[in-house]
């Protein structure tokens, strides 16, 4: 992966991350594939759902991000936990920090110490994209160090006025 800085790729350890099976997200809570970790398997959580990571080992505790995710999938990891829970996919209001894994179908990774997300994952949702239609990402520095949600088109309303109000 290249540096954010360059073509949009979030910036990835140092190391290469362990291969994992598709639909699965692993959270690690030090700079290192050895350390604890967390699993999220999109299997096991209702798409376009806000999901908390509350009263689990790694709230707020997320330092490197391993995901594996089909095609079209795309999985926001979120600053607070109730950051999107009734507010559309498009209008995520309130959700402070946030990162989005757009999956390749293959194993990549995220050092979540190189855009301001260490230590703060409280909660995720996931859903399906049509790639087919364009995205666009709002940030507020011109370094990208602080990630915004990504606006895939295909997730507002059409034929509506849309605010991108957070």
């Amino acid at each position: 992966m290249m540096d954010s800085n360059q073509d949009g790729a979030l910036p990835a350890p140092s190391s290469a991350p362990p291969a994992l099976p598709s639909g699965t997200v692993l959270l690690y809570r030090d700079g290192n594939w050895n350390s604890q970790s967390y699993t999220l398997r999109t299997c096991d959580y209702r798409e376009n759902e806000c999901q908390t990571l509350a009263d689990t080992c790694i709230e707020d505790k997320a330092t490197w991000v391993a995901f594996n995710l089909p095609v079209g999938t795309l999985m926001t990891l979120a600053e607070h936990v109730s950051a999107l829970e009734g507010h559309p996919l498009w209008k995520p209001r309130h959700c402070g920090r946030v990162i989005d894994l757009i999956g390749t179908g293959s194993t990549q990774a995220v050092d979540l110490t190189q855009c301001n997300m260490t230590d703060c994952i409280s909660s995720f949702l996931w859903w399906h994209i049509n790639l087919q239609l364009n995205a666009f990402e709002l940030v507020e520095h011109t370094d990208i160090i602080d990630k915004h949600p990504a606006h895939v088109l295909d997730d507002w309303p059409f034929s509506a006025s849309n605010s991108t109000d957070r």
